[in-house]
């Protein structure tokens, strides 16, 4: 006899998160149960699971000897009720039954009159119930949020309209050459970085950022005065590590803040006018992504300013905090010019990936989240040119089963 389980006829308890069936009557004289097919659309969740369990205390008590354990360090031989694995299928929350279903010996007179059906992520029970529902807001920070940022110095959003080609074209599509960097709006239109040789547009995750085979490569932009003119100020910008950390990597010198990551592949940020380093101890891995913040602060005692920085890897999102180093050359000067990378590093020596970078004076903590947070909404390819209100669709669980029970 073939038995259709659908969620649709099932008594669902949300105390439980369990599906019931009860039956009229106890299956008659049942010899074999198998399961022939599952399917399983997952609750609206946050996250999903890689796979998910089919678990039922009483199809298992109808069965007349073990047919599944779960690998343990301790009762690894024990019984357990999982009936079926579910594989994740093409779309995100949907599962269905992929192996070859077995045919599972059964006990011809077990008193069995309540059949119930759960689902599991390992030993979680997945909910019924949605967990979100009706509409959100989204929180994705604006383009208009960054031009809002108070003393915008820098904004590289390494869009298409601000990388532009040696001929001034736009550059839509990864790959295309851009020679000049152009600043994002409420920045200082007057930083206009201009690449030795061209740059090549990347993708850094799903947002963009810019490479270069080009030997003795960097950018510059010499149209002094260039200067924070703040004691305290804030930088934050994303990168990909070159595929070799065993060097050392200029990422950028704006005559306050000159940036390096050293052998082996270590932040160092200069302590001085001239050529002199500190390490910050945030240690990277090559050719992964991260997100950096680096303040130059008020300091405590007889120190007046010093630098503090941060790392966050963007496909982990593990945030290390660095050590506290000197507060770098004075930020009144203003007759230097400000670089990104060096020459005689050939721009993060081929291999490196220069992300969007939005600089400030001051250390507002509000300020320095919503550049963090454009940072990695780019990052993450979302649309950062409006906010906008969406209706957020939501669904409960549903199942579908079939069963085929010999008598």
């Amino acid at each position: 006899m073939r038995y259709l389980l659908h969620s649709g006829n099932a008594t669902y308890d949300a105390t439980t998160k369990k599906y019931k069936y009860s039956l009229d009557q106890r299956i008659q004289d049942p010899k074999s149960i198998r399961l022939v097919k599952a399917s399983y659309v997952a609750a609206t969740a946050s996250s999903y699971p890689a796979v998910v369990y089919v678990k039922s205390d009483g199809l298992s008590q109808l069965c007349k000897t073990k047919h599944t354990v779960e690998l343990k360090n301790l009762s690894h031989q024990d019984g357990t009720n999982i009936f079926a694995v579910l594989e994740e299928r093409h779309t995100q929350g949907k599962y269905s039954l992929e192996e070859t279903p077995r045919t599972l010996p059964v006990k011809l007179h077990e008193n069995v009159t309540t059949i119930d059906i759960f689902f599991t992520d390992n030993a979680t029970i997945l909910a019924g119930e949605a967990s979100s529902s009706g509409s959100s807001s989204s929180t994705s920070v604006t383009d208009a949020d960054v031009t809002a940022i108070s003393d915008l110095v820098l904004w590289f959003p390494m869009s298409e309209t601000t990388l532009l080609s040696s001929a001034y074209a736009n550059t839509p599509n990864i790959g295309d050459n851009a020679r000049y960097i152009y600043p994002g709006p409420g920045a200082d239109n007057t930083m206009v970085f201009s690449g030795y040789q061209d740059f090549q547009v990347s993708s850094l995750g799903l947002g963009r950022g810019i490479s270069s085979q080009a030997s003795w490569q960097y950018a510059i932009d010499s149209s002094v005065p260039n200067a924070w003119q703040s004691e305290l100020f804030t930088v934050v910008w994303s990168m990909k590590m070159p595929s070799t950390l065993t060097s050392t990597h200029k990422v950028f010198d704006f005559y306050s803040l000159k940036v390096e990551i050293r052998n082996p592949g270590v932040l160092y940020i200069a302590d001085g006018f001239g050529s002199s380093f500190t390490s910050t101890n945030l240690a990277m891995i090559p050719t992964k992504d991260y997100l950096f913040t680096v303040v130059r602060k008020a300091a405590g005692g007889t120190v007046l300013f010093e630098f503090g920085s941060q790392v966050e890897n963007l496909e982990t999102n593990v945030v290390t905090i660095g050590n506290d180093t000197p507060k770098g050359a004075d930020v009144s000067t203003t007759s230097h010019s400000w670089r990104l990378s060096d020459a005689s590093q050939h721009f993060l020596n081929k291999t490196g990936i220069l992300g969007p970078l939005i600089g400030f004076k001051g250390n507002d903590a509000t300020e320095t989240t919503t550049a963090q947070s454009w940072i990695r909404t780019n990052y993450d390819g979302g649309d950062t040119s409006s906010s906008s209100t969406t209706a957020t669709t939501t669904r409960d669980a549903s199942f579908f089963l079939e069963l085929e029970i010999k008598s």
